[in-house]
């Protein structure tokens, strides 16, 4: 009776070596890797090859570690990888990489810590949840699925139950950790449909101590009834304690007051008549009491009752004489910054889509929805939380006075509903505080008690594909609805569809109207 190794097909050690030494003396900086552990660069002298019965054994040493492999076979070979097929304990079979680190270094850094990762989130979940058995666990990209390599995603069982798991790393970052309930909500939707709710009953997120905030604000919006959702912090050391659903309310959030605007005098006055004559700019004002000078979106000048400040970036203080040069930058941007623009691969053009498509929303609400005042409207309008900082790109009332967080996206973007969800939480939170009214936001309207409506804004075209999978797991107490635009929204705004929750564009009828 042979074993599962034996009956691989294998090949000659002398073969085996030959190709080996072949690859590390044609690389530059021979490096070797292996799932879960750290990258051993090769140098000159810290390897050896001995053939064996069955096989080629390959010793690999250098500061970073030390290893002995039988290899059995070769597997795919390029110009700056070669896969190595090995015999472990069992008859199983492994594989290892050897690769030319300059070649392909940041890749193969960026591998190597996602699989060391992986590793580690094994052992934590064998550790925190003994009860339960490790089915699936991968890092593999799902382009099908739109599931990123980024986080290692895994399906525990206890006899006939199961969940979903998915965690976050460290280097991944804040926005890493923001991310990762998108691609996990992703992940228990396909479980779901390979095993049935019944059978997985929810979804376990892991992220590093102290970027639990977002994620928990998000979890709070979800249908509490549709799955179980829990959320764990872990330390450097890997403890591990649950985020409890208690914590989630005792955040601090700030909503900073809203200052009338202070309106220009004298010589900053007509310097804003005659850009508004020539240059067809847009006045914004915004919440610290500034106006914000834009063309179609792009930021060139701010203004107070007798300071301007104008510049691409960074902002400086114009004088008297320079004051022809705020114009000609005002006139440059505004003629490339057009639908008809002579020149659609310059950077004015292409840089803030998102911005222009706000600018255009701005200028007529009603256009993307009759039921919209056409004033005030707040954009970008911030709220901390400790360290995190959201952004609403428009806030504005509907004629019944409620509240409406538009959230914008120009283009295609997998995380649109979950970042309108964080925004909307926000707005919420501060709706129910009453910080509206008390920080001079909407002055003198009587803001209706009611549930913020969230309308995410794309091109028809632009909705990432797992848009309506998303919406699913929305708490239904959240009035949510998709508008696509037609794609010459740089022209002017026409609403292509409009579907309310997650209904997909096509099913059921067409409602364009506001």
């Amino acid at each position: 009776m042979h074993s599962p190794a034996t009956r691989r097909q294998r090949e000659a050690p002398e073969l085996l070596r030959a190709r080996i030494e072949e690859f590390l003396a044609a690389a530059r900086e021979p490096t070797f890797l292996e799932a879960g552990e750290n990258p051993i660069p090769i140098s000159q002298g810290g390897y050896s090859l001995e053939d064996k019965a069955g096989g080629c054994l390959l010793h690999v040493w250098g500061e970073t570690g030390s290893v002995v492999r039988r290899i059995t076979r070769l597997g795919d070979a390029g110009r700056s990888k070669l896969i190595l097929r090995t015999s472990l304990f069992g008859g199983r079979e492994g594989v290892v990489e050897l690769v030319d680190r300059a070649a392909s270094g940041s890749r193969v850094d960026r591998e190597a810590g996602r699989d060391r990762f992986r590793e580690q989130f094994r052992l934590l979940l064998e550790r925190e949840l003994p009860g339960w058995k490790l089915r699936r666990l991968s890092t593999a990209p799902d382009l099908q699925r739109s599931l990123s390599p980024i986080y290692p995603r895994a399906l525990l069982t206890q006899g006939s139950r199961a969940v979903a798991a998915i965690a976050a790393s460290p280097e991944s970052g804040s926005i890493g950790a923001e991310h990762m309930l998108t691609f996990g909500l992703i992940w228990l939707d396909q479980l779901r449909a390979e095993h049935g709710r019944r059978v997985v009953s929810g979804l376990k997120l892991f992220v590093p101590r102290g970027r639990a905030e977002t994620v928990a604000r998000r979890l709070d919006c979800l249908d509490a009834d549709a799955a179980r959702f829990e959320l764990y912090e872990f330390d450097p050391k890997r403890n591990v304690r649950l985020f409890e659903p208690g914590e989630r309310g005792n955040r601090s959030s700030a909503l900073p007051s809203c200052l009338a605007p202070a309106e220009p005098e004298g010589t900053m006055a007509e310097t804003l008549r005659t850009l508004r004559a020539s240059c067809d700019i847009e006045v914004v004002p915004r919440v610290d009491g500034l106006l914000s000078l834009r063309v179609r979106g792009i930021e060139f000048a701010e203004m107070s009752r007798g300071v301007l400040a104008f510049g691409l970036g960074e902002h400086r203080l114009a004088r008297e004489k320079e004051l022809p040069l705020v114009r000609k930058l005002a006139r440059e941007i505004a003629r490339l910054r057009r639908s008809d623009t002579p020149d659609a691969a310059n950077p004015l053009y292409r840089s803030s889509s998102e911005s222009w498509l706000e600018s255009q929303i701005r200028r007529n609400p009603r256009a993307l929805d009759s039921s919209l005042r056409l004033s005030p409207v707040y954009g970008q309008t911030g709220s901390t939380e400790g360290a995190d900082r959201g952004i609403v790109d428009l806030l504005l009332l509907d004629s019944t006075n409620r509240l409406v967080v538009v959230e914008v996206k120009a283009g295609e973007d997998i995380h649109l509903p979950l970042q309108g969800l964080d925004y909307w939480a926000r707005v919420r939170l501060h709706q129910q505080r009453g910080d509206f009214m008390r920080k001079g936001y909407f002055p003198g309207i009587e803001i209706s008690p009611d549930a913020p409506r969230l309308v995410l804004v794309a091109p028809a075209i632009g909705f990432h594909p797992t848009t309506e999978t998303l919406l699913r797991w929305l708490a239904p107490e959240i009035p949510v609805e998709r508008v696509g635009l037609a794609a010459d929204w740089r022209e002017r705004i026409v609403v292509s569809f409009r579907k309310k929750g997650s209904t997909r564009p096509g099913l059921g009828p067409v409602d364009t109207s506001g």
